[in-house]
């Protein structure tokens, strides 16, 4: 239907990347997760997450964490689609 065909349009033709914004110790929903979901394109990192949420917050940016391996990632890790990546940033 038409939802598929923006989802093929924005995240095959367009090579875009779903980000959703968790937490590691589990301070969302039952899975870590946020109901939020940012559009980032292609080869973004976590820097460019961090940044994405707010400037401050990419400023103080000190590491990411996958929240679904519970592993540090650092600034210049490349997001895949459907990642979900809490930030840890001084601000």
């Amino acid at each position: 239907g038409v939802q598929q065909s923006l989802g093929n349009a924005l995240f095959d033709v367009m090579g875009a990347i779903a980000i959703f914004p968790g937490s590691a110790n589990g301070k969302s929903d039952s899975q870590g997760v946020f109901r939020d979901c940012f559009i980032l394109p292609e080869g973004s990192t976590t820097e460019d997450f961090a940044y994405h949420l707010h400037s401050d917050i990419g400023d103080g940016l000190l590491h990411g964490i996958d929240c679904h391996s519970k592993r540090q990632i650092g600034s210049d890790h490349e997001l895949t689609h459907r990642d979900v990546v809490e930030i840890v940033s001084t601000n």
